[in-house]
């Protein structure tokens, strides 16, 4: 199975490393095969403030801390979620943005006084370049499926051999 990047799972996308920081926050993306022959695609985006956990679904239904909600959703500690030009919008205002398209892409966009102090498997923005390539063991490799399958959220089901 070498070179191919695992079948699926929930991997840790971004997050602040610091987790007793008020501004924490923790991005994970639940990637799947739904359909024979298809591709991997990101079929629920959870994200975490705080005590606020809002996921997403790739047919755009949203729920914070488990209760299905209605969109545009304003929420405490400056959160919202939105749609805008076929996109899903979580942020926490001037800190973080995650959006997630119907093609099911996910971008995250973290402030500039943030951005060195991020962990996951988008790396940590430090300007350093290389670090991109870390794993969660702090692992440095080449090998992009290895660093990417490091970074599986553990607290979410996966399947194992």
């Amino acid at each position: 199975m070498e070179g191919k990047i695992s079948s699926g799972g929930a991997f840790e996308i971004s997050s602040l490393c610091n987790q007793s920081s008020e501004e924490w926050f923790r991005i994970v993306v639940d990637v799947r095969t739904c359909t024979q022959n298809s591709i991997a695609g990101a079929v629920t985006v959870y994200v975490f403030f705080g005590n606020t956990y809002i996921a997403v679904n790739n047919e755009h239904e949203t729920w914070v801390n488990g209760k299905k909600v209605s969109l545009p959703a304003k929420l405490e500690n400056e959160i919202s979620v939105h749609i805008s030009n076929k996109l899903i919008i979580i942020e926490r205002k001037s800190n973080v943005r995650v959006t997630y398209s119907i093609t099911q892409e996910v971008t995250v966009t973290v402030s500039a006084h943030l951005a060195s102090q991020v962990c996951g498997a988008c790396g940590n923005f430090n300007g350093n370049g290389g670090d991109d390539m870390t794993s969660s063991t702090g692992k440095i490799s080449i090998n992009v499926h290895e660093v990417i399958d490091s970074w599986k959220a553990k607290d979410h089901s996966s399947c194992g051999l």
